[in-house]
């Protein structure tokens, strides 16, 4: 992003490492199991735009990074990089309405201009317009001309809380995916759609302005925010076992074929699970109605009886139920998950990478005796190559293999210590 490469003998190596938790952070608004796609993101907007405030000269973003080394996001240069993919993405979309309007497909509308904005002229004009215009509204306290000073657009779930969930969610996994665990167990976050861009700016320069306010201080000596805030959501939920999360995510009838009897026992009526089993009748019941409905009225079948989204996994209930629930079933998914151990492949060649890079939190010592606790056993190495492969098997004795015992402890205060 700004010049630094990342590796062994880097002197920037705390730099490097932000920047590849920048990438992953843009990649994360992109959506995932866990959060929905920002409306207005394509990773080329985010990067390009992220690459092109990086390089700026304005004072307001000197030596500021998209993620702070205490795992919070630099809420000016944040609100700076939506503002931008903000008005990249209207670009976009009037070139592909006049597109549309004039008889060419949506998908291929979108195709055709999918890089408008995104030359680096365009760019670098766009950041140029956002710094001047966002910063100087919130160095002066005053409404600004910017975009981000509504409650939203497009039904993208406005409102402060929302925006704070979902960029607290950004923040969570990233950390998840960087610390091996999650910080929260039962973060979720429950809208259909990400916030609106504009909401997200709007979120961040008002809290900026209310921290201003609140520690009676001004930017206006230094003429740049300061940074602020959401962070990682963390709390002390415990991780549920296993088998409770396929019986809140599985369909029951699937449920019923792969589940031991003592937790099935669970799912009629006055077991801890009896929950789930009224939801699936309430599910189906609805899908019933609903197709009854378009029979009457005409409507395509298909769409009719398609089944209703499944519910989010209902945290607190479900943890409760697994305290009802015997050793013999959730006791082994208890132990694993209060002591994780991550597989741990090392290559033994002179010139090989040593440790593989992206595992949770570093345990005392290489671990095969962590198979006392139940763990898989460790796979045979090396594999057969997949057929056709490009890639040169691996002969034996170039990679060891064991079991690397994990602290379940998400690292609460800095990205630094990441492997």
């Amino acid at each position: 992003v700004g010049g630094v490469t990342a590796g062994e003998n880097n002197p920037h190596g705390a730099a490097a490492m932000l920047d590849d938790l920048e990438a992953l952070a843009c990649f994360t608004l992109m959506g995932n199991d866990y959060l929905p796609k920002l409306r207005e993101a394509s990773f080329e907007r985010l990067w390009r735009a992220l690459c092109a405030l990086r390089r700026h000269p304005s004072p307001y973003l000197a030596g500021r990074r998209l993620l702070r080394a205490d795992r919070c996001f630099d809420a000016p240069l944040l609100a700076a990089l939506l503002e931008v993919v903000l008005r990249i993405h209207r670009v976009a979309s009037t070139a592909i309405a006049t597109d549309v309007e004039a008889g060419v497909t949506p998908s291929a509308a979108r195709a055709a201009h999918a890089m408008d904005g995104l030359a680096p002229a365009e760019v670098e004009a766009t950041v140029d317009v956002v710094v001047e215009e966002l910063f100087a509204s919130w160095s002066m306290g005053g409404d600004g001309d910017v975009d981000g000073g509504g409650g939203g657009d497009g039904g993208g779930g406005g409102g402060s809380g929302s925006a704070a969930r979902y960029l607290g969610g950004v923040l969570w996994t990233v950390a998840m995916y960087t610390d091996g665990v999650a910080a929260d167990y039962s973060y979720r976050f429950t809208n259909l759609n990400a916030p609106a861009a504009s909401s997200l700016v709007a979120y961040l320069r008002n809290g900026h302005l209310a921290e201003t306010a609140a520690a009676g201080t001004t930017t206006a000596a230094s003429g740049a925010p300061s940074s602020l805030l959401p962070c990682v959501p963390s709390s002390s939920a415990a991780p549920l076992p296993a088998p409770l999360v396929c019986s809140a995510l599985l369909p029951l009838g699937e449920l019923r074929k792969l589940a031991d009897p003592v937790l099935l026992a669970e799912l009629e009526e006055g077991g801890s699970l009896a929950f789930l089993t009224a939801a699936e009748r309430e599910r189906a019941a609805a899908a019933a109605a609903a197709a009854a409905s378009a029979s009457v009225d005409g409507e395509e079948e298909e769409e009719a009886t398609a089944p209703p989204k499944l519910p989010p996994l209902d945290y607190p209930r479900t943890l409760k139920a697994a305290a009802a629930l015997p050793e013999a079933v959730v006791g082994r998914s208890l132990r694993l998950s209060a002591s994780p151990s991550w597989l741990d492949f090392t290559s033994t060649r002179a010139h090989g990478r040593g440790r593989g890079r992206g595992r949770g939190g570093r345990g005392g010592g290489r671990g095969k005796g962590a198979q006392a606790e139940g763990l898989p056993e460790l796979p045979a190495l090396p594999p057969e190559p997949p057929t056709g492969s490009r890639f040169r098997p691996l002969q034996a004795g170039e990679v060891s293999v064991g079991w690397l015992p994990a602290s379940r402890t998400p690292r609460a205060r800095r990205w630094a210590d990441v492997p």
